[in-house]
């Protein structure tokens, strides 16, 4: 982004607190496009000097550096709000607390075997503003955005728009519920009559926000509907403005859960309304094998098969976890304290899972609130974890590690945890063998 701002001549300061290695390279790197850099404190007198500020999702509202800029009155954007000024192509943007990154992944295969130009980008990886100027106005560029990047957005605009989920999170950032939900609203603000607007019509709080649409909406759902789009037997059809037709068969499918046959369906219905047709659509989903550490298969030792679903980082990604097996689990979870309320899981727990293991600086809360009367044990890392998982497991069992939190207690993400997990499964598969 700060790349970007030089580039169409702006003269840029960019300021971390943090000074490292990461940091310092980063500031190698900017001097050469004549960015200014400051690393190891924010120079608070110099940002009034400003016409705008950018800031990371990952600074917090209340951090000096915010409340500075808000005392000066300074204009605070999101990057993907500086990304939207420069995009040379039509944005599809899709939020929701989970599934996110497995939809705009997918979208991006559909619209590849499409023959549709298209750039992933976003919250899943790659800066908005590092592709915003690589497609041209006859593709698409596909954003991930969370609602930290939405609080600070002012005329960001998506063609169409998908929500797929609200469940309470981030609850260490929001004051309540009510302000999380009012940022996910957000991705709506700019859209015009001609934008579609792709919703979950099976949530309540998706339904509501989608109201408030004043363009066409195009609902989702695993029940049939009088239109959108629904599983129909063993295929998942679409029925839109009198037509109807079948865009994949549910066999196709090779990643797990109910939750992700929604993802998939609002994958399909947004690369429908980009062009994709049909046919190509039904042979990219045979195609889309998951990604890393959302409901991963990570290896099976003596009959137990060990899932990674690392990713997990709030209580509504767990249920989902859980409703994607039969019964018969040992669940890890556990992580960085983030103030959220696990309560609500405990019916789903006890029907489903036989032993508990909580990990890591919550893991002992969440345990008690989740697992009452069910056998449960507490460590501190991962290796403790994953052995505890193993001895309580038998053959048919699935050890499923879906936190629930997030990981920066014992981790810089939650990728990195997801391998560490991965990497003690394969150490005791190599014991046992």
């Amino acid at each position: 982004m700060a790349k970007l701002l030089a580039e169409k001549g702006y003269r840029v300061l960019a300021s971390d607190a943090a000074a490292n290695e990461e940091t310092k390279k980063a500031e190698e790197a900017l001097k050469r496009f004549g960015v200014e850099v400051c690393i190891g404190n924010h120079p608070l007198d110099r940002f009034r000097e400003s016409v705008f500020a950018v800031i990371s999702p990952g600074i917090p509202e209340g951090a000096p550096p915010v409340k500075a800029l808000e005392r000066d009155g300074i204009p605070i954007y999101s990057e993907i709000e500086v990304g939207g000024w420069y995009a040379t192509a039509p944005i599809v943007a899709i939020t929701g607390t989970n599934g996110k990154s497995t939809t705009v992944e997918m979208l991006g295969l559909l619209a590849r075997s499409a023959g549709l130009p298209c750039r992933v980008c976003g919250n899943v990886g790659t800066p908005l503003s590092a592709v915003c100027q690589e497609v041209g106005p006859d593709g698409w560029l596909i954003v991930e955005v969370s609602s930290f990047q939405l609080a600070h957005i002012r005329s960001f605009r998506p063609r169409i728009a998908a929500i797929l989920n609200i469940t309470p999170d981030h609850m260490d950032r929001y004051r309540d519920y009510g302000d999380y939900i009012e940022d996910k609203k957000r991705i709506l603000m700019n859209m015009r009559g001609d934008d579609i607007l792709v919703y979950n019509a099976d949530d309540p709080e998706v339904r509501q926000l989608a109201e408030t649409h004043r363009g066409a909406r195009f609902p989702f759902s695993l029940i049939e509907r009088e239109e959108g789009i629904f599983p129909s037997g063993h295929s998942v059809k679409r029925r839109w403005r009198g037509r109807e037709e079948v865009l994949f068969d549910r066999g196709d499918l090779s990643i797990i859960g109910d939750h992700n046959l929604q993802n998939a369906m609002a994958a399909a219905a947004m690369a429908r309304l980009m062009g994709a047709h049909a046919a190509a659509i039904a042979r990219a989903m045979r195609d889309f094998n998951g990604l890393e550490h959302r409901m991963e298969r990570s290896g099976t030792i003596r009959g137990i098969e060990f899932i990674n679903d690392s990713k997990a980082t709030n209580p509504g990604s767990v249920r989902v976890a859980l409703e994607s097996f039969a019964g018969r689990i040992i669940l890890i979870v556990g992580g960085k304290e983030k103030g959220l309320d696990y309560s609500s899981l405990a019916g789903e727990v006890s029907r489903r899972v036989k032993y508990l293991v909580g990990m890591g600086e919550c893991g002992r809360r969440v345990a008690e609130e989740i697992g009452a009367g069910i056998p449960t044990e507490v460590v501190h890392g991962m290796r403790e974890a994953v052995q505890a998982a193993l001895r309580a497991a038998e053959a048919g069992d699935i050890v499923l590690l879906s936190p629930g939190t997030s990981s920066y207690d014992q981790y810089a993400n939650f990728e990195e945890r997801g391998k560490h997990f991965k990497a003690e499964v394969v150490r005791l598969a190599e014991s046992e063998s």
